[in-house]
């Protein structure tokens, strides 16, 4: 009887034991890091790939780079560029944040350049990593928005567009898997074109995408 009697306890402990051990496994879980694919670097060719690299960049850092590209600090902490009688001008909000600005009263100009920043992006391996794209052109009578499937289809449309006064606004929005959010904007009332990057990785996510 004491042999049966002890051999429950025995039984008992063991049972209890075990239960103790799969509690500790189920409540203590080893926690994982989370990894991100390394993003490759392109070499800085263009205005897009001057702004993309300056993601991630200190501000020490920043400053050389863009002064390599032929751009100088303003009082206002932008940095400023003249080509052709073309003002860019690069704001840097923080290391997940760039902006680069073309200002001009000229709606061919305008256009020029927005085409050229969005095929400088297309070129761009950032391009090739985006999992959405979308652009648009917004008709100024109707307000209206027109949506494109593809750039070639928006840049050929914007080509037509003889006088400003057609739009308010073409733009081209994208996501790659890096958590990059990308945003070029043509404003003809505002005579200026605006491309940003954000890498919310690098700064808290706004509902915003453009600061303007």
């Amino acid at each position: 009887m004491r042999t049966r009697i002890f051999l429950l306890a025995v039984l008992a402990g063991l049972v209890a034991a075990c239960s103790k051990k799969e509690a500790e496994t189920v409540d203590s879980p080893v926690s994982q890091p989370i990894t991100y694919a390394s993003e490759e670097q392109e070499d800085v060719t263009n205005d897009f790939t001057l702004l993309k690299a300056c993601i991630g960049k200190t501000e020490t850092e920043t400053g050389v780079l863009l002064e390599e590209q032929g751009f100088t600090k303003g009082s206002n902490g932008r940095y400023q560029k003249t080509e052709n009688g073309i003002l860019k001008e690069v704001t840097i909000h923080n290391t997940g944040n760039a902006e680069m600005t073309l200002r001009s009263g000229d709606f061919d100009i305008q256009k020029l350049v927005f085409a050229q920043w969005m095929n400088e992006i297309a070129q761009s391996k950032a391009f090739a990593n985006m999992v959405s794209a979308t652009y648009n052109l917004k008709h100024e009578e109707t307000s209206a928005k027109q949506t494109f499937d593809t750039y070639s289809d928006m840049l050929e449309t914007l080509e037509e567009v003889v006088t400003p006064n057609y739009c308010t606004m073409v733009n081209f929005y994208g996501n790659d898997v890096f958590d990059n959010e990308y945003a070029l904007i043509l404003y003809p009332y505002l005579s200026a074109v605006y491309l940003q990057i954000i890498n919310h990785r690098l700064t808290k996510h706004s509902d915003d995408l453009s600061s303007f």
